[in-house]
């Protein structure tokens, strides 16, 4: 049977489309997915042969791999921890599949069959050094502090474009905020090194259905989140929008954050536009958003008294730490589920200051509430 040769030009990476999850109000990372359903993959009955990248596409959408070669060491409620344990697992399927590019149904049959009975991920004998050092990366998420910053600088030592790396250090090396925002920009330009240029113009629209724009999507998150914190607003803003542009289906839950921006830096023309990009989105950053948003415009009318009521029946428990009658925790809540105290509290924090800045909204929230 005649095989065709593997593409070994960046770019002919592996297009992996997840559903996303609800990414927790005004954070990057995620409430914990759904537990999917079992589905059974077949090839399509036209076809003799079908590709692996096909089935690992068809695996990504199905989602839950980690129930199929083994979950990533961890909690697994952490929803970012399930979200690179994915990443893992795809790019282990890249590494397996990157020489058989055409499969007959039997020989690929025998193949995922031995990797499950095995339980194991085999490396692929021909990795380049950026693959190395993700590898390192990969092991470095499963580890804690010391570990986990000495595998990043031995990623860099191996490849200097691990984008990845350069995030671990800015999170938990980086002593000062322009230490930290230093490693960010690095993570950025490196993320950027590792890409074919062309995905930018080609992806746009589906950028984090491509496994390779990953780290460099990861890294430039982490630059706006680390800009908004030293308060440069505009270069925040820009990283944000950009995000957004890339990728409208948001995996990575960053119109959460921008949404929080424009709410507390008063751009309510963008949040309007904004907010009426995702319509049945009812997390409270954007129905209580889209509350107060009315509320600014229009004052206490139908609309705004309406968009609270449904906000209010989302989650019923941001009321309260609004107007700071619950109680908050000492830390942020790392996940929390929809309609939770935790998701109320996450949001409460994050926009505090501009429920409290808006003229009347605090007495309007309370009566509305109760």
């Amino acid at each position: 049977m005649k095989k065709k040769e593997p593409s070994k030009k960046k770019g002919a990476g592996l297009r992996a489309k997840a559903d996303p999850a609800k990414p927790a109000p005004g954070k990057p990372s995620s409430a914990k997915p759904a537990k999917p359903a079992k589905a059974k993959l077949e090839p399509k009955e036209d076809d003799e042969d079908f590709r692996g990248a096909d089935l690992m596409a068809d695996l990504a959408k199905l989602g839950g791999l980690g129930q199929l070669f083994g979950k990533a060491k961890g909690d697994a409620g952490d929803a970012k921890e399930d979200d690179l344990g994915l990443d893992k697992v795809m790019a282990s399927l890249t590494q397996i599949f990157g020489g058989k590019d055409f499969m007959s149904d039997a020989e690929l049959d025998a193949l995922l069959e031995s990797k499950i009975a095995s339980g194991e991920i085999p490396p692929s004998a021909s990795l380049d050094p950026l693959d190395e050092a993700q590898s390192l990366i990969y092991e470095a998420w499963n580890s804690e502090d010391v570990v986990k910053v000495e595998l990043a600088h031995r990623a860099l030592e191996l490849c200097p474009d691990c984008a990845d790396a350069y995030i671990i250090l800015a999170e938990e090396e980086a002593d000062t905020q322009e230490a930290a925002l230093s490693l960010y920009r690095k993570a950025v330009d490196a993320g950027k090194r590792a890409m074919d240029p062309r995905l930018f113009a080609e992806a746009a629209g589906d950028f984090w259905a491509v496994m390779e724009t990953r780290p460099y999507m990861r890294a430039r998150l982490g630059l706006a989140l680390c800009l908004r914190d030293v308060g440069k607003k505009e270069e925040a803003l820009g990283h944000l929008r950009e995000l957004l542009r890339l990728n409208p289906s948001d995996n990575q839950g960053v119109r959460y954050i921008l949404l929080q921006c424009l709410l507390e830096w008063g751009a309510d023309e963008e949040l309007g536009e904004l907010l009426g990009r995702y319509p049945d989105d009812t997390s409270p950053s954007i129905s209580y958003t889209r509350a107060l948003w009315l509320f600014r415009r229009q004052g206490p009318g139908p609309a705004a008294n309406g968009a609270l009521k449904q906000a209010v029946k989302s989650n019923p428990h941001v009321p309260g730490f609004l107007l700071k009658r619950s109680k908050t925790s000492r830390s942020i809540p790392p996940a929390a589920a929809s309609g939770s105290p935790e998701e109320a509290e996450t949001y409460a924090r994050g926009n505090m200051n501009p429920w409290h800045g808006t003229l009347g909204a605090l007495d309007w929230l309370a009566k509305a509430s109760g």
